[in-house]
């Protein structure tokens, strides 16, 4: 964790105990408290949810949208490739469909309200990221960067979201 990250966790926390009645708490139990009560990957849920669905909406963020791309045959460089759902970013969707939340709420035993205050966390984690470095990762998925005011979703080349295709590779 960065030090700018662990410093927006501890503020956070912080803030969050102090409406609980706790005051002047040390930054390094605030973040034992964020590691300990706030362990989620949220970014883990994502790809096996694109499995079973052509939309998953991260909300505030934006939404991954898987399309189907048939099987290609190159006679020219001798090469087949399987068929595949690929994935895709659009930044308009953003109200929350409630997918992804409730997946999470049910994985994580916790309540909607919880795994949505995680998600938001996600986000903020995500556009830190994005901010301070012009770009972010998500796992097995791929990762984005800053160009202006959009995102750009960069998707791992090797992913495959088609449980049919599993194991299925390019060969010559």
């Amino acid at each position: 964790m960065h030090g700018s990250q662990f410093r927006s966790v501890a503020r956070k926390q912080k803030h969050r105990l102090q409406i609980l009645g706790f005051c002047n708490i040390s930054p390094y139990f605030l973040l034992f408290l964020h590691g300990y009560f706030r362990g989620m990957n949220i970014e883990k849920y994502i790809p096996g949810l694109l499995c079973e669905h052509d939309c998953v909406i991260v909300p505030g963020f934006g939404g991954f949208v898987v399309n189907y791309r048939e099987a290609m045959v190159d006679f020219q460089h001798q090469k087949l490739t399987p068929p595949a759902r690929v994935a895709a970013f659009n930044q308009s969707l953003t109200m929350n469909d409630g997918l992804l939340v409730s997946y999470v709420s049910q994985q994580e035993q916790v309540s909607y309200s919880i795994a949505m205050e995680e998600v938001k966390s996600f986000v903020l984690s995500v556009r830190s990221e994005l901010k301070s470095s012009g770009r972010a990762s998500i796992e097995q998925l791929g990762y984005f960067t800053l160009q202006g005011e959009s995102l750009e979703f960069h998707p791992l080349a090797d992913q495959n979201f088609l449980r049919d295709a599993y194991g299925l590779t390019e060969f010559h």
